[in-house]
């Protein structure tokens, strides 16, 4: 929630196949998930790091979706993702499998990850 901090994955090149994982503590039934893509501290440093374009969304008990983001790398800065039945899990990982390219560096950078319960 801090625009001014986000998370790298760290590796050679844009991280393809990497990943971060959120542990929930007991299960939750989740309606939503909004991702600050990139970095947001300014337009600038959003050009310059790698964003997400194509990434897997793992939950428990073997539940998944796969998510591209089908506009331009400046039009995904929000991602929302509306489930169409609750999704009940204790954690949520996700996993980079294509990016929009940064200007200047080779990584992929996400700010936040926030999960609603709408019912």
């Amino acid at each position: 929630k801090d625009p001014q901090t986000a998370w790298s994955e760290g590796a050679e090149g844009y991280g393809i196949n990497e990943w971060i994982q959120i542990e929930r503590d007991g299960s939750t039934d989740l309606s939503e998930i909004i991702i600050s893509n990139g970095i947001q501290q300014s337009l600038q440093i959003f050009d310059n790091n790698g964003s997400l374009k194509r990434f897997k969304l793992d939950f428990s008990e073997d539940q998944y979706i796969y998510y591209e983001v089908d506009e331009d790398k400046t039009a995904s800065k929000h991602i929302r993702i509306i489930f169409d039945r609750p999704i009940s899990t204790n954690f949520i990982r996700l996993t980079i499998l294509d990016v929009f390219e940064g200007s200047k560096y080779e990584d992929t950078c996400l700010t936040d990850i926030v999960a609603y319960n709408k019912g």
